[in-house]
């Protein structure tokens, strides 16, 4: 197929807790950009029947109801984020054994919806799942053309906000730096530089519109850099799964260093011996 009729999706890479609900918010603001949140959550939300962000359940939603009833009436597999993802599935899915083919429908019926109900302009489908195994699925598809942004975070962050949600920091630290390693060492040579952004969540939330002006040369979205917050917030999203804050206002951009406060010396000394070089590296660069 050629690479104009492709289906054009936007991938965000990483760990859970580094700053994608806010990253997809803007770049979903954009004209020619439809955001969809963690579509990884898809089948969940289907089976349940769960609330999209607009308020309303999915067999209702003005934008998925329609949606809903295709994949189902057309017996579509969608993808399950809670299969187990090791590493005899890993070696499948990168020979490509493991190849959902009705994802490419699934993704093609959505992006129908949004051209339907919003405009002709949206070129792009917004996915904030994060997970390296959907990543590697989009990956496979012949029919998709696949950009990505690899969202990073200080560690220190992303530990102290999972850890207020109960989780053990130990636990966190070591799943930040083994997701970070495999994407920078592994799959950042999957993914054509031309359309690979790596992104810092403390840089750009310092300077949002130099990175978003990184975003819309490399990806070739339209987010309009004198206006993105307002834009962000007039649009109607149905997004669905992702963090809270998706539904609330906003209107500024805000970098969270509630660490700094809240995590006790002993541990912001050791995570920051032991994450320095990484943060050096992926979160504090220098281009």
């Amino acid at each position: 197929m050629r690479e104009d009729k492709k289906i054009k999706v936007i991938y965000i890479l990483g760990l859970g807790r580094s700053g994608s609900t806010l990253l997809e918010r803007i770049i979903g603001g954009a004209d020619n950009v439809w955001p969809l949140g963690e579509i990884r959550s898809l089948k969940e939300y289907i089976e349940r029947d769960r609330i999209e962000e607009s308020g309303e359940k999915m067999s209702d939603s003005k934008f998925w109801s329609p949606v809903v009833k295709n994949i189902k009436s057309l017996d579509l597999e969608i993808f399950d984020k809670h299969k187990s993802f090791n590493l005899k599935r890993l070696v499948k899915t990168l020979r490509k054994k493991e190849n959902l083919k009705d994802e490419e429908k699934i993704l093609q019926l959505i992006l129908n919806r949004a051209k339907e109900l919003e405009s002709e302009e949206v070129d792009y489908l917004l996915d904030a799942s994060k997970l390296i195994s959907r990543f590697l699925l989009l990956r496979n598809q012949k029919n998709i053309d696949l950009h990505v942004v690899h969202l990073v975070r200080d560690g220190r962050g992303v530990i102290n906000s999972f850890e207020k949600i109960g989780v053990n920091w130990f636990r966190i630290l070591g799943r930040w730096l083994k997701n970070n390693l495999f994407i920078s060492i592994f799959m950042k040579r999957m993914i054509d530089k031309r359309k690979f952004v790596h992104l810092s969540y403390d840089l750009f939330t310092k300077d949002p519109e130099k990175y978003l002006n990184i975003v819309n040369k490399k990806l070739g979205t339209n987010i309009d850099l004198n206006n993105y917050l307002k834009k962000s917030e007039k649009k109607q999203t149905y997004s669905i799964s992702g963090n809270s804050m998706r539904s609330k206002p906003l209107a500024e951009i805000k970098n969270d260093q509630q660490w700094k406060k809240m995590m006790p010396a002993w541990k912001k000394t050791l995570l920051t011996v032991i994450t320095y070089p990484f943060n050096k590296v992926w979160v504090y660069y220098e281009e």
